[in-house]
């Protein structure tokens, strides 16, 4: 079985390889790292999901899942991918990859604070929240029906 490395982006836009990680797994401590295809590399990067990985010459030291309230995000040029407001005015700022803002897990602000718990409505999208995290989503499917095609019976 061929492994294909593993390609992200850390929240600065540096490309992150890790060439012993499969495409469909998540790196871990004691992974290789390339940063920028750099090899044997020290320092930390900040992953959109608030994942704080660092390491030390090119090998994973430690991998932290951070709050979005967390004072070690004031090192890092970091904005939420998306910012929605809720029917009743709230501000929820949601910190993930692009396309996928709407997953359980994902770190939220409400109103700048991460420390909220409740409800929130989107549109047609219900959001619980649980301490500066979505603990559920509910997407309504499309009510619209593809009637283009029409089955008749023989």
């Amino acid at each position: 079985m061929k492994i294909k490395n593993k390609l992200e982006f850390d929240c600065t836009g540096d490309e992150l390889t890790f060439p012993t990680v499969d495409i469909n797994d998540v790196p871990e401590v004691g992974d290789e790292i390339w940063v920028n295809e750099k090899q044997n590399l020290t320092g930390e990067a900040l992953m959109p999901d608030l994942r704080l990985i660092k390491y030390e010459n090119g090998i994973i030291t430690s991998i932290e899942q951070l709050d979005p309230t967390s004072s070690k995000l004031i090192h890092f040029p970091i904005k939420p991918e998306t910012t929605l407001r809720c029917s009743k005015g709230n501000k929820i700022e949601i910190f993930a990859m692009k396309d996928s803002a709407y997953k359980v897990n994902n770190k939220v602000l409400v109103n700048g604070k991460g420390n909220i718990l409740g409800n929130f409505k989107v549109g047609n999208i219900l959001m619980l929240i649980n301490k500066g995290t979505i603990t559920y989503i509910s997407v309504p499917k499309s009510s619209k029906t593809n009637s283009r095609f029409t089955f008749k019976r023989k």
